[in-house]
């Protein structure tokens, strides 16, 4: 399944991002365009192999790993190379938390996250409160979602002077 512009590599690195936009905009009625699946369940079969309640159980499954290594500790996976020792090469050279981890935006480390900072979101999504690990980090405030004016904001500074001129005139704002 493409998301964000690049197909997900597994299931355990992509849980069913975008699944309420993919609701909200009913894109399964239009891809594929030669022939939409028809729904959601259908289309999330067909990409990821499992449907929405199977995804919705896997979120909650990795939410209860996250705990899981939490107590054992600190919530994150060790390098297998040398427990905590250099391994080859450049790169994660221990177990740290800060600096082991990969950071950005994937379920793994949004989990891992959510564990450390925020044990009440955590309790919820294995509730099955979420419909997503991003949901669930949004709401621990982990992922900050841009606010309309932000993305107008970060569109006009993109602008060329050009362009900002014309957006001005065309808005009557200038002078």
């Amino acid at each position: 399944m493409v998301v964000g512009g690049r197909r997900s590599a597994s299931f355990g690195e992509a849980v069913v991002p975008g699944q309420e936009e993919a609701d909200q905009y009913r894109i399964y009625e239009r891809v594929p365009p030669e022939k939409p699946y028809g729904d959601l369940e259908t289309m999330l079969r067909a990409e990821i192999g499992v449907g929405k309640e199977e995804s919705i159980a896997r979120v909650q499954a990795m939410a209860e790993k996250a705990e899981q290594g939490r107590e054992q500790g600190n919530g994150l996976n060790e390098q297998e190379i040398g427990k905590g020792k250099p391994g080859p090469g450049r790169g994660c050279k221990t177990g740290n938390v800060i600096t082991c981890f990969n950071r950005g935006v994937g379920s793994s480390y949004l989990s891992a996250r959510i564990a450390r900072d925020r044990s009440d979101i955590l309790e919820r999504m294995k509730a099955g409160e979420f419909r997503s690990v991003r949901q669930a980090a949004i709401a621990a405030g982990i992922v900050k979602v841009p606010t309309t004016l932000d993305q107008c904001q970060r569109a006009y500074d993109r602008l060329g002077a050009e362009e900002r001129a014309e957006f001005l005139r065309r808005n009557g704002l200038t002078t």
